[in-house]
C-alpha cells in the first residue's frame, strides 16, 4: 500500500510540475516558488490563519520529501518538524533568488537535498 501511495504522489508530483511550467495556474491553484513561498512563510507565523494555500505548500513539500525519502535521495531526520522543513525551504528560497522562477516542487527537493541528503553507507 505504501508503494502504491508513492507512486500516486509522484505522478501528482510531475503532472502538477508539467503544468506549472507551462501555465501559471491550474483551476486557480498557483504552483510558483513566489506565490506558495508567500503562503509558506504564513504558516510558520502562528497568528494567520491557515487556508487552501497553505495546505498546498505543506502538501507539495510532504510529497516531494516522500517521493524523494522513497528514491533515497532525502532522509530528513523523524524528530525535524514541519516547521522546521518549511523554514530550510524558505531560507534556501531567500538565498537563491535566481532560482525564484522555478516550479515550488522543484525549490523544495532542493532545498531538502541539501539539507538532509540520504548518506551512502
Amino acid at each position: 500500500m505504501k508503494i502504491l501511495q508513492v507512486i500516486l504522489i509522484g505522478c501528482l508530483l510531475l503532472t502538477l510540475a508539467k503544468v506549472a511550467v507551462s501555465q501559471p495556474a491550474l483551476d486557480g491553484i498557483q504552483l510558483n516558488t513566489p506565490y506558495l513561498n508567500k503562503h509558506c512563510q504564513a504558516y510558520l507565523d502562528t497568528n494567520k490563519q491557515q487556508g487552501f494555500d497553505q495546505g498546498v505548500c505543506i502538501g507539495i513539500i510532504l510529497g516531494v520529501e516522500d517521493n524523494a525519502s522513497y528514491d533515497k535521495k532525502i532522509c530528513v531526520p523523524a524528530n525535524v518538524s514541519l516547521k522546521q522543513r518549511v523554514q530550510v525551504i524558505n531560507g534556501f528560497i531567500q538565498n537563491n533568488p535566481e532560482k525564484k522562477h522555478l516550479v515550488f516542487a522543484s525549490n523544495v527537493f532542493d532545498a531538502l537535498f541539501y539539507k538532509w541528503p540520504c548518506v551512502k553507507k
